[in-house]
């Protein structure tokens, strides 16, 4: 059980190494808030909101999810003592808001695994005893073909065992041609649409299928579900899903339409750990495919990633590559490479890393209780 005292909300501006690009955004600086729940113990739990600034990932923005944690959720989490599955509950009654809560409720999933003693992948299903998890990493759009390449044959020879590349209508084909001849026939290769492409112009990707991806992520629209079932039987490619998968329900909807997507399950985007281990039960059960998708996290919020990672309904590489091939500047120590590729997991308690409070400016401080 855990007695929350304090909420505390942490603005930070990481600055890229460059800047990063999708069909649906171009980031440079990957402004970030990190949430500090401290008990009457004084010990802390660690969060972050991985929503971008402005609203073309999903609704949600840091601005509304900062609103959102700083004047509506002290007020359910205030005078109780929780754990975290509790708290979880307990911010059921927001509607939507994935981002916010999440990184609430991860906190509180943090807290009480260093309260208990443990590492936090003890406490969702993980595997404690798990230490490396494979890396993949993600390409932004990048006109200057040559260095694309030499980005991808750079990251394989650091350890990556999958590379993902950002793709829009008139910057798929030769870009993925590119980037196939540079790793290799039999190198596991994503295209990640971020939902750019029309259904009704969408046969075209069936070209993509000569370049024997291991999936397409998000071609359409993220409610497009029924246009997604239509393009799987024109695709020899495994269509991914990731905007399109909010909730359970949402896998459960595929499933009925006859839609087996992978799915890409990111915790901020569902809602926390509760929603994700839902997703993860489900997606055992029926033989879907899963792997973990990244936001542009800290160290701190990657960490969190890499303890979810560890649960056997993970069954590919996702985008937990080290954050410091993003970020010129971060939070944290940085995580540690695993011996033969990937990263290593943490194996402190909670997520096993924290920031170095120098480096974080003045928080807003909410009283709980």
């Amino acid at each position: 059980m855990i007695y929350l005292e304090w909420l505390r909300i942490y603005p930070v501006d990481l600055p890229m190494r460059g800047s990063f690009a999708s069909a649906r955004d171009r980031i440079d600086h990957r402004r970030l808030l990190l949430i500090e729940l401290v008990d009457r113990n004084g010990s802390s739990g660690w969060g972050e909101v991985d929503a971008f600034e402005h609203p073309t990932y999903t609704e949600e923005t840091l601005n509304t999810a900062r609103a959102l944690i700083e004047h509506e959720i002290p007020a359910l989490l205030s005078g109780s003592a929780n754990e975290p599955e509790e708290i979880a509950r307990t911010l059921t009654p927001i509607r939507g808001n994935p981002m916010a809560k999440a990184a609430v409720e991860m906190a509180a999933f943090d807290l009480a695994a260093r309260s208990a003693g443990v590492p936090l992948s003890a406490l969702i299903g993980g595997n404690p005893s798990r230490r490396a998890i494979p890396s993949g990493v993600a390409l932004g759009i990048d006109r200057d073909l040559d260095r694309l390449q030499r980005a991808a044959v750079q990251a394989i020879a650091e350890g990556a065992s999958r590379i993902k590349l950002k793709i829009q209508p008139s910057w798929d084909l030769e870009p993925l041609s590119a980037l196939r001849d540079a790793v290799g026939p039999g190198f596991p290769l994503v295209a990640d649409a971020n939902s750019a492409y029309e259904a009704d112009t969408a046969g075209n990707l069936s070209r993509l299928d000569t370049f024997g991806l291991a999936m397409i992520e998000q071609p359409l629209e993220p409610l497009d579900l029924v246009g997604h079932r239509r393009l799987q039987d024109t695709l020899e490619t495994p269509i991914c899903l990731d905007e399109s998968i909010r909730t359970v329900h949402d896998v459960a909807t595929c499933l009925a339409l006859g839609l087996r997507p992978v799915i890409n399950l990111k915790p901020g985007r569902v809602g926390g750990y509760a929603k994700s281990l839902e997703i993860l039960s489900l997606s055992q059960r029926e033989g879907l495919d899963l792997w973990i998708g990244g936001m542009l996290e800290s160290s701190l919020g990657r960490a969190h990633l890499l303890h979810l990672s560890t649960n056997p309904g993970v069954t590919l590489t996702g985008d937990v590559s080290d954050p410091g091939r993003y970020l010129a500047t971060d939070v944290c120590l940085p995580l540690q490479a695993a011996d033969g590729g990937g990263l290593a997991v943490p194996t402190a308690f909670g997520i096993g890393v924290e920031p170095e409070r120098e480096r974080l400016p003045r928080p807003t401080e909410i009283r709980l209780r």
